[in-house]
């Protein structure tokens, strides 16, 4: 959304202002992140950059495979070609329903039979040469990587497998040669191969490599609440995170905390073929985001770290504090554990003023972010913040906030207030002494 004047709300229809609201909408994708998400773009492009074999993993069911399979080749070889080279794990479950009519399934585990081995693997092979070829002829490079998962049975289902060992070496080299590796999820068992279910195969990967992102694409686009309305991010750690899910939704849920509990940096992403890209570059994204983010408040700033406080907002805005930040009318902080990021809101008159919201830099583009704003507006649902026109973040502020004031070189949003209540408090506002020295780190 690009705003033209000087005043914009939400609420506000634009036939009863005298300010124009544009709504642009290009549907190039390539265009669209360029001009209207640049800065996201760029950002979540220049973090993926880093350590390319740990950019994400992305499982893949074989019913998807078979309704979208030129979309996703199409936006994997998008990725390749700025140097991004996703680790694909796909499944083969509708074709092996119709080839192996007869079979039964135990706790979603397909009973699978010696004779059924043979079967199976070919199944996989096609499909996974298929993707493989339908990638490099969009312009992309992939590579079918096998040979990647060490099993044991499970006793009872017949011939599939439990990870045992994951070897990476073969996925990072094929990362690192610039290809995108494709993944079947066949196990050695010895001489023997076993069949393992994909989201175990893609889990097992996501263990050894650690990546940024594992990636689950679904015809739902993400979870759904009770009321079937997509859930666009779940803070795992929340204690009603669970609350408004069940079914298979539930279930996909807790699949993914566990996930989390085992790859604590790592983020989950839910999403569909057709909004893979957007998920990826743009910070609302279009499908759901699973993180395992653990939040504290703290009103007495006694028991905090200031040191480390001043750390955080330092290095997340690249300014050094004034001496007497900490002298301010601070009443809550609200911090990631780690201090990879926080809130810090004062008072502001009769309203709540939020006064720093950082992320640390090696920990943006993590939903880190996110997080402390779900949780932020819980506590608080009424207060104003101010940023500087050219932050980066405005796009973020802008998706979140009912309305913004722009005064001089701020942006002064407000949340949960009225317009009246605003235009009260947006001149002292707008005159806040910085809390930053003029000298920058």
């Amino acid at each position: 959304m690009l705003i033209l004047g000087l005043f914009w709300s939400k609420d506000i229809s634009p036939k009863k202002s005298k300010y124009h609201v544009v709504i642009y909408v290009n549907l190039d994708l390539e265009e669209f992140f360029k001009k209207t998400n640049k800065e996201e773009y760029e950002i979540f492009k220049s973090l993926f950059a880093q350590e390319k074999e740990k950019f994400a993993v992305i499982k893949i069911s074989g019913a998807l495979l078979e309704e979208h399979e030129d979309l996703i080749a199409e936006d994997i070889a998008y990725l390749n070609k700025l140097g991004l080279y996703p680790i694909i794990v796909h499944g083969a479950g509708s074709s092996l329903d119709k080839k192996l009519a007869s079979s039964t399934k135990i706790n979603g585990l397909r009973v699978t039979k010696k004779e059924d081995i043979p079967i199976i693997i070919q199944t996989f092979s096609e499909i996974a040469s298929s993707l493989c070829s339908k990638i490099n002829s969009f312009g992309g490079k992939s590579a079918l990587v096998e040979g990647v998962f060490e099993c044991e049975k499970i006793q009872g289902v017949g011939e599939v497998g439990e990870i045992k060992n994951t070897f990476s070496e073969k996925i990072i080299g094929c990362v690192q040669s610039h290809s995108s590796p494709i993944i079947s999820p066949i196990g050695n068992f010895g001489e023997d191969k076993l069949n393992i279910n994909a989201d175990s195969a893609a889990k097992g990967i996501c263990k050894v490599i650690k990546p940024k992102k594992f990636i689950l694409l679904t015809s739902t686009g993400g979870i759904l609440d009770a009321s079937g309305n997509l859930v666009n991010f779940l803070n795992l750690s929340s204690e009603n995170a669970f609350s408004d899910l069940s079914g298979g939704m539930l279930v996909k849920a807790k699949e993914a905390k566990a996930v989390l509990e085992s790859v604590p940096d790592m983020e989950v992403v839910i999403t569909s073929p057709q909004n893979l890209l957007y998920e990826l570059f743009t910070i609302k994204g279009k499908g759901t985001i699973l993180k395992n983010h653990v939040l504290c408040w703290e009103n007495n700033l006694n028991n905090l770290n200031k040191a480390t406080v001043k750390d955080v907002i330092e290095h997340s805005f690249g300014k050094k504090l004034v001496d007497n930040y900490f002298d301010s009318d601070i009443v809550d902080v609200l911090y990631e554990k780690n201090l990879d990021g926080l809130a810090v809101i004062i008072k502001q008159g009769n309203f709540f003023y939020l006064d720093k919201f950082a992320v640390k830099k090696h920990a943006q583009g993590k939903g880190i972010g996110k997080s402390i704003w779900l949780e932020l507006v819980k506590k608080y649902p009424s207060f104003t913040w101010r940023a500087s026109q050219i932050n980066p973040v405005n796009s973020f502020y802008t998706k979140h906030c009912d309305g913004l004031i722009k005064k001089g070189k701020w942006n002064i949003y407000w949340k949960g207030l009225n317009h009246e209540d605003v235009l009260s408090v947006a001149e002292s506002i707008s005159q806040k002494k910085s809390s930053f020295k003029e000298v920058s780190l």
